[in-house]
C-alpha cells in the first residue's frame, strides 16, 4: 500500500535526519527530524482510517 511505503521512507528520513543533527548538532536538523515525525504520525492515523472502512465496506459486502 503507498501510505505504508510513505510511511516506512518517512520514518527512515526523519531518523537520518536526527543522526545527523546528533553529529552535527544542527538545530534545524532537529526540526526537519521533527517535522517528518508528524508526518508519519498523519500518515498513520490516515491507516488507521483507510484501513476500519475498508472493514467497515467488507462487512457491508458480507451482509448482501
Amino acid at each position: 500500500m503507498a501510505v505504508e511505503t510513505d510511511i516506512e521512507s518517512l520514518t527512515k528520513d526523519a531518523d537520518d535526519f536526527a543522526e545527523k543533527a546528533e553529529k552535527q548538532h544542527k538545530v534545524t536538523l532537529i526540526s526537519k527530524s521533527n517535522a517528518m515525525h508528524r508526518a508519519v504520525k498523519e500518515k498513520n492515523d490516515e491507516l488507521t482510517v483507510l484501513s476500519q472502512e475498508l472493514a467497515n465496506k467488507l462487512l457491508e459486502l458480507k451482509n448482501l
